[in-house]
């Protein structure tokens, strides 16, 4: 089961659940649009994201946060500051996208959105066709949703919270 804990969103467990992993894949495509999607991005945990890459037979391109090894020219935007008032460098390897690429965005949990909106925007910037987001847990606002064009989430933060997972 998801869960908080010490404030930070933990959904590592359920990548333990071989049935759960299973639906996050299944699940992936449904959440996309009519049209194929030539590359899939994701961010954390980026096992999920390239398992449905994989799945689906399309490219996975990452966004990284500034910390860590990420070779080759790349764009970067700061995020806003999230609900614990911190902001992040996300970075995008410039050559990862290419010919207006449809590009949707997997992540495991959205808070605030900021760092959904800033990927969006890095997508945009390295010429790719943002064409939405699916994530594994929602507690995002319905106007961050519309935003970010097509979403869909397997798990609402109510239910995380009741236990109902």
């Amino acid at each position: 089961m998801a869960s908080f804990i010490d404030g930070h969103a933990d959904v590592w467990s359920l990548f333990t659940d071989g049935s759960f992993l299973r639906e996050l894949v299944a699940g992936s495509p449904n959440s996309t649009p009519t049209e194929p999607l030539p590359k899939w991005q994701g961010s954390r945990p980026e096992a999920s994201s390239s398992a449905a890459a994989i799945d689906l037979g399309v490219g996975f391109v990452a966004i990284r946060k500034e910390a860590g090894l990420f070779p080759g020219e790349k764009l970067a935007l700061r995020t806003p500051a999230d609900y614990r008032g911190n902001a992040s460098l996300l970075r995008i390897q410039r050559g990862a996208v290419v010919n207006c690429d449809r590009i949707l965005l997997v992540d495991d949990w959205i808070e605030t959105g900021v760092q959904a909106l800033t990927a969006k925007e890095l997508i945009v910037e390295a010429g790719g066709d943002f064409v939405g987001a699916s994530v594994v847990v929602d507690e995002t606002s319905r106007e961050v949703r519309a935003e970010l064009a097509h979403f869909s989430a397997l798990l609402s933060q109510e239910l995380v919270q009741a236990g109902l997972t």
